[in-house]
């Protein structure tokens, strides 16, 4: 899927939820595009764990959330345009209801980034190179419990 100056939708998006249960839809923010690729390959569930759209810039990421309501954002430290870390804090500005959990997932899993990503109010933070399984449980987990 290629990346627009726009936030992109993924498509096939509108299936329908399998049970009448609504799925948990995943916005990704990630400029490396085959990781993107590779994450949402992984992550989606039909019925269940939808991805719904990506951005791969900060500017794109909020403009998007500013229109869009998504379950979860998972968010990169280091994008095209702009970092993570401003894709958290603008989210959490705009206060959308209910509002979305946010997943950080990253090469920069240091402590002081963990921190300012917790701080503006990052819900979870995983390194890509070692916890990149985590996030399809986190997923799930959220997912069952809704």
């Amino acid at each position: 899927m290629a990346s627009s100056n726009n936030a992109s939708r993924r498509p096939g998006n509108e299936r329908a939820a399998t049970s009448g249960d609504k799925p948990l839809r995943v916005f990704v923010v990630e400029d490396a595009v085959t990781f993107r690729e590779r994450l949402a390959d992984y992550l989606e569930e039909p019925g269940r764990i939808e991805m719904v759209g990506f951005a791969d810039t900060e500017d794109e990421a909020v403009q998007y959330l500013r229109g869009e309501q998504p379950d979860v954002v998972i968010v990169d430290l280091h994008l095209k345009s702009g970092n993570g870390i401003g894709v958290i804090a603008a989210v959490r500005a705009i206060q959308p209801e209910p509002p979305p959990t946010i997943v950080v997932l990253t090469n920069y899993a240091f402590p002081e980034f963990e921190l300012a990503c917790r701080t503006r109010g990052a819900n979870y933070f995983f390194d890509k190179s070692t916890q990149f399984g985590a996030v399809k449980t986190l997923l799930e987990t959220l997912r069952d419990a809704a």
